[in-house]
């Protein structure tokens, strides 16, 4: 099985589609995994749900595809240490990229930065 990176790019929210707008507003509070598919284009998100206070992150940082038509996405979640200065507010962290994939895809799989798997997502 031969793994090529995808290229994913960062995405401001003002230039996304209204259904990833609310596939993002539903996992937002909670947190979780999401893939919406938009013609050839691919929509990657990841939130970590509600935080107490600032110092918390969560980035997609790599997408693999494979010939058998998956593509892996590798997630990395960041939590302050004890003794960290963090800001006192409730945050909620997530993450959005876009991927276009030369060939055609059935299956997302998220994972951590260890190759757990988070999450699957079939087309």
């Amino acid at each position: 099985m031969c793994r090529k990176n995808a290229d994913s790019e960062a995405v401001d929210l003002d230039g996304i589609p209204d259904v990833v707008k609310k596939e993002l507003d539903e996992i937002k509070m909670s947190g979780g995994y999401k893939a919406v598919r938009a013609g050839n284009t691919f929509y990657l998100i990841a939130a970590s749900g509600e935080r107490p206070t600032g110092g918390y992150s969560i980035k997609i940082y790599s997408a693999r595809s494979s010939e058998t038509g998956s593509t892996d996405v590798f997630t990395l979640v960041h939590s302050p240490r004890p003794g960290d200065m963090v800001t006192q507010a409730v945050t909620y962290p997530y993450d959005i990229r876009v991927i276009k994939p030369s060939e055609d895809v059935s299956r997302i799989r998220f994972l951590d930065n260890k190759g757990n798997v988070l999450k699957v997502v079939e087309f």
